[in-house]
Protein backbone atom coordinates (compact mmCIF):
# COMPACT_ATOMS: atom_id res chain seq x y z
CA UNK A 1 0.00 0.00 0.00
CA UNK A 2 1.61 3.28 -1.08
CA UNK A 3 2.06 5.92 1.59
CA UNK A 4 3.21 8.71 -0.71
CA UNK A 5 0.70 11.34 -1.71
CA UNK A 6 3.00 12.88 -4.31
CA UNK A 7 4.18 10.74 -7.21
CA UNK A 8 7.93 10.24 -7.66
CA UNK A 9 9.29 11.99 -10.75
CA UNK A 10 11.88 10.69 -13.20
CA UNK A 11 15.38 12.18 -13.07
CA UNK A 12 14.88 13.41 -9.51
CA UNK A 13 16.89 12.39 -6.43
CA UNK A 14 15.17 10.96 -3.36
CA UNK A 15 16.21 9.93 0.14
CA UNK A 16 14.62 6.54 0.74
CA UNK A 17 14.86 4.67 4.02
CA UNK A 18 13.43 1.54 5.54
CA UNK A 19 13.58 0.53 9.20
CA UNK A 20 13.04 -2.81 10.86
CA UNK A 21 10.17 -3.34 13.27
CA UNK A 22 10.97 -2.38 16.88
CA UNK A 23 14.67 -1.86 16.17
CA UNK A 24 15.18 -5.53 15.28
CA UNK A 25 18.65 -6.28 13.86
CA UNK A 26 18.23 -7.39 10.25
CA UNK A 27 21.90 -7.41 9.21
CA UNK A 28 23.73 -9.84 11.45
CA UNK A 29 26.86 -10.67 9.44
CA UNK A 30 29.07 -9.42 6.64
CA UNK A 31 27.28 -11.91 4.39
CA UNK A 32 23.95 -10.21 5.09
CA UNK A 33 25.35 -6.82 4.04
CA UNK A 34 26.89 -8.35 0.92
CA UNK A 35 23.62 -10.07 0.02
CA UNK A 36 21.72 -6.78 0.31
CA UNK A 37 24.24 -4.94 -1.89
CA UNK A 38 23.99 -7.66 -4.52
CA UNK A 39 20.19 -7.49 -4.37
CA UNK A 40 20.29 -3.73 -4.91
CA UNK A 41 22.48 -4.12 -7.96
CA UNK A 42 20.39 -6.95 -9.43
CA UNK A 43 16.98 -5.34 -8.90
CA UNK A 44 18.07 -1.94 -10.15
CA UNK A 45 17.70 -3.53 -13.61
CA UNK A 46 14.50 -2.76 -15.48
CA UNK A 47 14.09 -6.40 -16.55
CA UNK A 48 16.41 -8.67 -14.56
CA UNK A 49 17.50 -11.64 -16.70
CA UNK A 50 16.47 -14.17 -14.04
CA UNK A 51 15.61 -14.58 -10.36
CA UNK A 52 18.32 -13.46 -7.98
CA UNK A 53 18.91 -17.01 -6.68
CA UNK A 54 19.62 -18.22 -10.24
CA UNK A 55 21.68 -15.13 -10.98
CA UNK A 56 23.96 -15.77 -7.99
CA UNK A 57 24.99 -19.11 -9.46
CA UNK A 58 26.19 -17.61 -12.77
CA UNK A 59 29.92 -17.21 -13.25
CA UNK A 60 29.90 -14.06 -15.37
CA UNK A 61 27.20 -12.09 -13.60
CA UNK A 62 29.05 -8.76 -13.74
CA UNK A 63 29.26 -8.91 -17.53
CA UNK A 64 25.58 -9.77 -17.78
CA UNK A 65 24.45 -6.72 -15.81
CA UNK A 66 26.05 -4.28 -18.26
CA UNK A 67 23.56 -5.14 -21.02
CA UNK A 68 20.35 -4.10 -19.27
CA UNK A 69 18.74 -0.71 -18.68
CA UNK A 70 18.13 0.36 -15.09
CA UNK A 71 15.10 1.60 -13.17
CA UNK A 72 17.12 3.71 -10.76
CA UNK A 73 20.59 5.08 -10.13
CA UNK A 74 21.99 4.55 -6.64
CA UNK A 75 24.09 7.59 -5.71
CA UNK A 76 24.74 6.81 -2.03
CA UNK A 77 23.74 4.27 0.55
CA UNK A 78 24.19 3.51 4.22
CA UNK A 79 23.28 0.08 5.51
CA UNK A 80 23.10 -0.18 9.28
CA UNK A 81 22.17 -3.15 11.48
CA UNK A 82 18.54 -2.05 11.87
CA UNK A 83 17.82 0.05 8.78
CA UNK A 84 18.96 1.38 5.40
CA UNK A 85 19.26 4.82 3.81
CA UNK A 86 19.49 5.28 0.04
CA UNK A 87 19.96 8.32 -2.16
CA UNK A 88 18.35 7.24 -5.43
CA UNK A 89 17.62 8.87 -8.76
CA UNK A 90 14.53 7.49 -10.50
CA UNK A 91 15.17 6.81 -14.20
CA UNK A 92 11.93 5.04 -15.23
CA UNK A 93 8.29 5.48 -14.21
CA UNK A 94 7.65 3.71 -10.86
CA UNK A 95 11.34 2.78 -10.78
CA UNK A 96 11.90 3.43 -7.08
CA UNK A 97 8.68 1.69 -6.09
CA UNK A 98 9.48 -1.44 -8.11
CA UNK A 99 13.09 -1.46 -6.95
CA UNK A 100 12.22 -1.18 -3.26
CA UNK A 101 9.46 -3.81 -3.50
CA UNK A 102 11.76 -6.34 -5.14
CA UNK A 103 14.79 -5.70 -2.93
CA UNK A 104 12.92 -5.70 0.37
CA UNK A 105 10.79 -8.70 -0.53
CA UNK A 106 13.82 -10.71 -1.64
CA UNK A 107 15.83 -9.82 1.47
CA UNK A 108 12.85 -10.61 3.71
CA UNK A 109 12.52 -14.07 2.19
CA UNK A 110 16.26 -14.61 2.59
CA UNK A 111 16.23 -13.40 6.20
Amino acid sequence: MPYRKVELSNNQMYHIYSKSIAGYTIFNSDGDYTRFLELMRHYSLEHPPCKFSSFKEQEEKNLLLNYYSTLIEINAYCIMPTHIHLIIKQLKDNGITLFMQKVLQSYSLFF
